[in-house]
């Protein structure tokens, strides 16, 4: 029974992604090219942080790239990870190297409906003890579809991976290893010159064996009333193995973003998952380097 209800969820997930590549790419090919962008050397540095009431997970992330034309994007990040945990009594942090990356983009932009593809590797060389590695080699493959009009910027998302990944305003308090397909749909709105709300929802679909490596078990230094509760085994111990029930997540979130100028760009947003009924608040400052030097050189 275990074993095809994990086929089932596998060959679910696979179908789903499939489908939504194959109508979506055919809805892009009926687009026309939108305007080009600037190519060249591309360098930035992004700070992020993410709290919740297992803990707090900071992230400096580095990364160095080239864009070869306004279709193709190659780039290189290494981030340093911090984290400290939420429980009473003395407070314990922990800092570290992360897994450096290798990311390849694809763009194709349209009035009518925008293409984003993004594989990306993560390659193993920190320590797993503190979660801010698998010690594998894992990958995602993500792809995002959105349609601009002049009231709302609805977008769809799809991708499959061996690992959950962090995003910009997500950083979850764990790190995962085995196989899933992820989702996830919402809108956009340009509320006032350079701000930028955003609404959306998402879902995760693991199958087969899956791992957990905490950031945050071993950080616990006194009591935490809600410590394992609703699944969230990623509060009491440093590694957890089990079926793709572990790992299963799904939410929403929302989010504000601005972008004063080319360079910086600045973010809060706010995660529930309900699978693990936990709430984040997030932040990002991040800065383009590669449009700040370009811009000086020209002056």
């Amino acid at each position: 029974m275990r074993i095809s209800i994990s086929l089932t969820r596998r060959k679910t997930a696979v179908v789903l992604f499939a489908s939504f590549l194959i109508v979506a790419s055919g809805l892009v090919a009926q687009a026309p090219p939108a305007a080009k962008q600037e190519k060249g050397v591309t360098a930035s540095l992004e700070f992020d942080g993410s709290a919740d009431s297992s803990g707090a997970v900071y992230e400096l992330d580095s990364s160095v790239g080239y864009a070869f034309s306004n279709h193709f994007a190659i780039g290189l990040g290494l981030p340093i990870y911090f984290a400290q945990s939420s429980s009473s009594g003395q407070s314990n942090s922990v800092y570290q190297v992360g897994d450096p990356s290798l990311g390849l983009q694809f763009k194709f932009p349209s009035p009518r409906l925008s293409y984003n593809t993004n594989l990306t590797g993560v390659f193993p060389t920190a320590n797993t003890k503190h979660g801010f590695s698998t010690g594998r080699v894992t990958y995602d493959w993500s792809n995002h579809f959105d349609h601009a009009s002049s009231f709302l910027t609805p977008f769809v998302d799809a991708g499959v991976a061996n690992s959950i990944m962090d995003t910009r305003l997500h950083h979850r308090p764990y790190t995962t290893l085995g196989y899933n397909a992820h989702f996830g749909a919402g809108a956009n709105k340009d509320v006032w010159k350079f701000f930028t709300a955003s609404a959306s929802a998402y879902d995760i679909l693991p199958w087969g064996p899956q791992k957990i490596y905490s950031r945050v078990a071993e950080l616990q230094s006194g009591s935490n009333p809600s410590a394992g509760k609703h699944g969230r085994v990623f509060e009491t111990s440093a590694t957890t193995s089990g079926d793709a029930s572990l790992t299963r997540d799904n939410g929403y979130s929302a989010s504000l973003d601005a972008s004063p100028n080319r360079f910086l760009d600045l973010g809060v947003g706010y995660t529930r998952s309900v699978r693990y009924a936990l709430n984040t608040v997030s932040f990002s400052v991040g800065v383009n380097i590669g449009s700040l030097t370009r811009k000086s050189s020209q002056h």
